[in-house]
């Protein structure tokens, strides 16, 4: 029975997403959608020549431009965001031209 119920409550950490980029955005996202917008937005930096730091404070600006846009939204001040992928990709991408 405390094997069930250590199960059930079992909280593990978040490898794939680095600490800064976690910590800041959790409230925002799940675990699931926090892993799956980082691997895009990695994917999305590929193709330029950054650094590991540069590369961590591009997704950060993207990210919060993502969550910037949704606040508009649900302030009712802009167009809603339809697909969270496609947005920080665009992001990224136009940020780094």
């Amino acid at each position: 029975m405390e094997r069930i119920e250590n199960i059930k409550t079992a909280t593990i950490e978040n490898h794939i997403v680095p600490d800064r980029v976690y910590k800041q955005f959790k409230p925002f996202f799940s675990d699931a959608q926090l892993t799956a917008l980082y691997k895009t937005a990695i994917n999305s930096l590929k193709t330029f020549d950054l650094d590991a730091e540069q590369q961590l404070d591009a997704i950060i600006y993207g990210m919060e431009s993502l969550v910037k846009a949704m606040k508009r939204y649900h302030k009712n001040a802009g167009e809603p965001v339809y697909n969270n992928h496609a947005y920080l990709n665009r992001t990224l991408f136009h940020n780094w031209i």
